[in-house]
Parts: C-alpha cells; structure tokens; sequence
C-alpha cells in the first residue's frame, strides 16, 4: 500500500508547538507523555499537500486569496462521491472551523430562551456553544447497549427524543458520535430528519469524522435528505481524515438558501478570512486523498482490534468502535474516581480524556485517540497495563 508506512511508523511533532504533545511541558513540566488525548493525528498528512504548500511557498507572497469556483466543484464533487449528496456553491459557506461555526449558527438561527437538543455522552464543545450563547440545554441521552462480554454500543431512545424536539429549536447531532464511535445507520438518521420536520426543528448535523470509517460499517449523512427537509445544516471539514486541523478550514453546507445567504453575510461583514494555506490544503486533499482515506482506515482498523485486545485481556468493557478514531473504553471496574485515573494515567505518562468531559454520568470512562503510530500505540497500552496491574493488586 502506497501510505501504510506513514500511518504506521507516525512522526516526531515534539518541538513544534503542538498543542497535543507541547503543552505539558507548561503544565507538567515534563516532555515525557505520550498523549492519547486531542483529536488530531500522530502521523504526516497526504504528501500531495505538503508538495502543493512547498509549490506556493515558491512564490513568497501570502496576501488574501480568493476562493475559487475550483474549490467549491472540488468540495461538492468529494460530498457527492464519498457521501451521496449534491449540493452547490451557493449552499456552502467556507468557514475556520466547525466550533466556531457553530457557536455563529446558534446565535443566529435561534434566540434568547431557545432549547437546544444534545446527545450525552457528546464532544464537550456542543455543550459550551450553546451555553456561550445564552441558550438552555436539552439532553436526550443516547442509550447504552451491551452487545457481548467485550463490546457495547449506544441507540437513541427516539421516544424521548421527540418529547425533547418538540420543545427546542435546534438539534445538534454529532455523526459519527464523539466519543462513543457510533455511526448512525440510514434508518436513524432517517428518523432524525422527519422528527425534525415534524417539529420545525433545525437539524445541524456535525460530520467531521466523517470519512474515518471503520470495516464493516457504512456512513449515512444528513446531505441525503436534503430533499425530506429544508432546515439542515451540515459541518464538514478535511481537518480530522488529512490531519490539517491548524490550517482551520471547515466547510459548512446549508440546505436553506437564505440560512446560507444570511450565514455568508456575517462572515463577511466580519471579515471573517481564510488563510491561503487552508483553502489549498482542502482543495489538495479532495483532490488527490481518496486512496489515503482508504488505507487510513484500514490502518485504524488494525489499531482498533489491537485495542480490542487489551480491553478483553483486562476485562475491560469497550464501545464498538464504527467511526472516528477515538476509542470510548469503560474502566469503571478499577473503582476509581475520574480524577484518580487521569491524574495517576499522567503520572504513569499517558494523558487521556476524561469520561465526565463528554457526560457528568460517565465517571471510569476514558476516550483514546488512536491515530498514531504503531510504537506509540503500544507503548501507551504497555503504560496503561502498569497502571490497571497497580490497582489490580489491590
């Protein structure tokens, strides 16, 4: 395979500024944790960007940049062969990322004393948007599920789901889940759209992890209904599948026109730009990273079952992993508080995420980022099984 060995041997970002690996030197003075927790990868991204951005680099001057019809025909042309929608220029809005966004797409499209809907255990940012904004909260709790003595997966409880619409203006779905690595099936998202309807609640479908697709499973996107709905609005971005994230570049595709126009004009009225490196490495990955999204996944595949195996080995329950490349693993069984875990994982020389960041009602729970080389993979898990031996001789 022509990316396998990038996947597997990972790189050295120490001594970059990363954030995932750099920040403990200020906040635990030390530069010896391997970290498991920022969702972004521990492995260069397709060698097609880092040519182009070296070609432009050629030229020295980086002034505002124009984007072009080349960029929207290359985003639609990814949604429609990878996704199964269609959609147009006029309905995408280019954005520096899918929070942000966010936070512009509650406070423009809802309103003072407005509920809107979340699905705990979510990705933390959807809570704070919403807060930020002066918005309530809803929660629909997704349901867990027991599928074997190793595996358990998570379903809406669609009943309450519905209660719960009928009184919010927006539903924030996150597809596929952050942390628990659902990926909702056509019939599910089917649902959604129509309760949506059925309430006049705008659906805004965040679907960042949506090209890291695991064996056996099948991504079904908000986009395939556009034609059911017109209040959708989706969240895209290269950033998670190419390993960009810093170039903050997001793309936000709305199915109501005057939702988009409306969107468009706050950007614009701030000044809101892109830089020149992020409009080109999206345009390059949609261009030329089809092959690299397949074998990623297969390399997280071989990542996963590895994980797989060390839960079993320590009778560790773990959430079916279908999507994304964070792994949701209930250590509950050690009878630890959260604190306890991440403090003593940081201590051993592991960082984590924190099950209560996702849902005050997962306390044991950790959420693992395995989109790093095969080495570190293992050299977390041989750290982590000191840590359960120490409590397991308790």
């Amino acid at each position: 395979m022509k990316y396998y060995d990038k996947f597997f041997n990972g790189v050295n970002r120490r001594g970059t500024d990363c954030y995932k690996w750099d920040l403990q030197k200020t906040a635990y003075n030390t530069d010896k944790i391997l970290p498991f927790w920022v969702a972004d990868s521990d492995y260069e991204t397709l060698e097609d960007v880092k040519e182009a951005f070296i070609e432009r680099s050629k030229n020295g001057a980086f002034g505002y940049t124009l984007y072009t019809d080349e960029l929207y025909d290359t985003i639609c042309k990814w949604c429609y062969e990878h996704y199964g929608y269609k959609t147009h220029k006029d309905n995408i809005v280019i954005t520096t990322g899918v929070v942000n966004a966010l936070y512009f797409i509650v406070n423009m499209f809802t309103k003072d004393g407005d509920s809107i809907l979340v699905n705990p255990p979510v990705y933390n940012p959807f809570y704070n948007v919403v807060k930020a904004n002066g918005r309530t909260l809803e929660y629909s709790k997704l349901i867990r599920e027991e599928i074997d003595d190793l595996l358990f997966t998570y379903h809406f409880d669609f009943d309450d789901l519905e209660a719960k619409i009928e009184k919010c203006k927006m539903f924030i779905l996150c597809n596929p889940h952050n942390p628990v690595g659902r990926c909702y099936t056509e019939e599910e998202i089917s649902k959604i759209v129509k309760i949506c309807k059925k309430h006049n609640c705008i659906l805004v479908s965040d679907e960042i992890h949506c090209d890291l697709i695991m064996e056996g499973s099948k991504f079904t996107s908000v986009g395939r209904f556009f034609d059911e709905y017109e209040d959708i609005i989706l969240c895209t971005a290269p950033s998670k599948t190419f390993n960009v994230a810093g170039l903050s570049e997001s793309n936000i595709i709305f199915n109501n026109l005057t939702m988009a126009s409306a969107f468009n004009k706050t950007y614009e009225d701030m000044s809101i730009e892109i830089n020149t490196f992020g409009l080109l490495g999206c345009l390059i990955s949609y261009q030329k990273g089809s092959e690299w999204v397949k074998e990623q996944n297969y390399y997280l595949n071989e990542n996963k079952n590895i994980v797989y195996d060390f839960a079993r080995k320590n009778k560790f329950k773990i959430a079916k992993l279908e999507a994304t490349y964070l792994m949701w693993i209930d250590i509950t069984r050690l009878g630890l508080s959260q604190d306890e875990i991440f403090n003593k994982l940081i201590e051993y020389g592991v960082w984590i995420n924190n099950g209560t960041m996702y849902s005050n009602d997962c306390n044991g729970y950790i959420r693992l980022n395995i989109a790093c080389g095969r080495k570190q993979l293992l050299d977390g898990l041989e750290i982590i099984q000191k840590f359960i031996n120490e409590y397991d001789k308790k």
